[in-house]
């Protein structure tokens, strides 16, 4: 089974899918992780996805790689399948309540990007998302993750295709933690995809015991043959 796994803004690469090791699984390192912190480009991302695939592939995506998923599967017919954990999709899920209270919380943080450093960006962030008492990173590792969050487009910005779920067989799996993410899972089952709950994970649903049973049953369900899977 050639499947393509795209992290969120935490890890990158196989350090964000703890637990899955596969010899025919890519783990594929979005731009601004490999080396030096950079701002979002949603283009190359695509294109870092797409040559992973490469004559065809599933690809699995967390967060905000469910971005970079979505956008490759409209541009190319060899994803074969989408697994979207908590993917930050909330173009399509815009207009709903909680994800327009996200938004509202979170565009003010995210508009300051070229004027503060990445300790105080990293308050800002964390404060937006409603986490009290939050401390500016210290350590050298600290301010790298700050930084890439600086330099992150909000997610919202990108421009996704509604029609992928109904052309290409889709799951999204939430954890029942967060209201916005559980918008964005109910308008991709609208859009037809399938949703799983993965609870007690919190946004790393994808670390829960019972993932890939989830995954070899969504591959499966789908028709793809025995020696794919």
């Amino acid at each position: 089974m050639h499947a393509v796994f795209v992290h969120g803004s935490g890890r990158s690469g196989a350090a964000a899918w703890p637990g899955i090791d596969r010899d025919d699984f890519v783990f594929v390192t979005r731009y601004g992780f490999v080396a030096e912190p950079a701002r979002t480009d949603f283009d190359t991302d695509v294109a870092i996805v797409l040559e992973a695939v490469g004559e065809g592939a599933h690809v699995v995506a967390h967060s905000y790689g469910g971005i970079a998923a979505l956008l490759a599967a409209a541009a190319s017919d060899r994803v074969r399948s989408l697994v979207l954990v908590e993917p930050a999709a909330f173009s399509l899920s815009r207009g709903l309540p909680a994800t327009e209270a996200h938004v509202g919380a979170m565009a003010p943080a995210l508009a300051q990007w070229e004027r503060l450093d990445a300790a105080a960006f990293a308050v800002a962030f964390m404060t937006a998302l409603g986490v009290p008492d939050v401390s500016p990173p210290e350590s050298p590792e600290g301010l790298l993750t700050a930084e890439r969050w600086r330099l992150q487009r909000p997610p919202w910005d990108a421009q996704l295709d509604p029609t992928v779920p109904a052309r290409i067989p889709t799951l999204v799996v939430t954890g029942n933690w967060n209201a916005e993410y559980e918008e964005v899972a109910a308008r991709l089952v609208e859009l037809g995809a399938r949703h799983e709950l993965l609870e007690g994970f919190g946004h790393a649903a994808h670390e829960h015991p019972e993932f890939m049973n989830r995954l070899q049953t969504f591959w499966a369900d789908g028709g793809f043959s025995s020696d794919e899977l």
